[in-house]
């Protein structure tokens, strides 16, 4: 047992390696090493055991009595240590996995910002991301055990009590215009006013275009909507190019309206709407590792990042 002890990988893996070549040099060759250091690694096994292992004719080897009987043994554990290292590594990656789930404006204007955050702090996470149309889908998406993470809008959802959520942002929407588009008045401009604006609209039928209906409908407006679109790029682009007025998330339009490209459009009453961004989790304690570290790198970024990341 003591020899056992002594025994090198590299002498078992040069030993079964030898024996299938039968030859030293091929056997280097497939070791990416030299023939020198595979007779060395052999030598110091046959040391080691007590008995010869190959008999060596010319350039060619064959295994002894000894060697054959070995031989079997060796491959078989060599065997049984790759496979649990393969499980091990396996168990790794998995433990390193992160299955994402978000609304799309959650991809487009906050992803961004929180990877290059993960990614400067080198934490080990593989992630993969998967839109979903609503925060509806996100969360049906958790329930069915698709995601370990759902980033949503906790206000247009009805959360379960066995998931818990964490506040990334609370977000407003407001009108808006291309900077150059004119107005019928001046700011802040009465509601009723809008309706003589062509308006472009956001998907209808979707849960966030739904709440923008909500306020037209307790405010008595009938936009002109002229063209509706399931994007908030191309509305922005629109807008830029004059088409018109809508609503967007203050998220969406961040850039734009720092740039001057867009334009708040100031109303009498308000928009008066809040949304509350959030990463929807499972309420239990053995959470998987992937899962806390990536509510630590939350709450980090959260902590250099209060509001619409830059």
């Amino acid at each position: 047992m003591s020899r056992c002890r002594r025994m090198q990988l590299s002498q078992l893996r040069a030993f079964v390696v030898a024996a299938q070549e039968k030859s030293f040099t091929r056997a280097a060759e497939k070791l990416y090493i030299t023939q020198p250091t595979v007779t060395f690694r052999i030598h110091e096994l046959e040391t080691e055991l007590g008995y010869p292992l190959f008999d060596r004719i010319g350039r060619s080897v064959e295994l002894t009595q000894e060697g054959q009987r070995l031989l079997y043994h060796v491959e078989q554990a060599l065997r049984l240590l790759d496979d649990g290292l393969k499980e091990v590594n396996r168990s790794k990656r998995s433990a390193r996995h992160l299955a994402l789930a978000c609304i799309p404006v959650f991809g487009f204007y906050y992803l961004p910002a929180l990877f290059s955050f993960i990614k400067s702090r080198g934490l080990p996470l593989d992630i993969t991301l998967k839109t979903r149309r609503s925060s509806e889908e996100v969360l049906r998406f958790m329930k069915d055990g698709a995601a370990n993470v759902g980033i949503l809008n906790v206000n247009l959802v009805s959360l379960p009590r066995n998931f818990r959520a964490l506040t990334l942002l609370e977000d407003t929407s407001c009108f808006v215009r291309g900077a150059a588009f004119p107005l019928p008045g001046e700011e802040p401009l009465p509601l009723r006013n809008l309706q003589e604006i062509p308006m472009v609209a956001y998907e209808r039928g979707h849960p966030y275009w739904k709440m923008v209906e909500g306020f037209f409908a307790t405010n008595n407006l009938r936009p002109d909507i002229i063209i509706e679109v399931d994007n908030f790029e191309i509305v922005k682009l629109l807008l830029t190019r004059g088409a018109g007025i809508s609503v967007l998330p203050r998220i969406a339009i961040a850039n734009e309206l720092a740039a001057g490209t867009l334009a708040e459009i100031r109303t009498e009453p308000p928009l008066v709407e809040r949304r509350k961004m959030c990463a929807v989790y499972p309420a239990r304690k053995d959470l998987p590792e992937a899962v806390r570290m990536f509510l630590e790198a939350l709450g980090g970024f959260l902590s250099q990042n209060p509001g619409i990341p830059g």
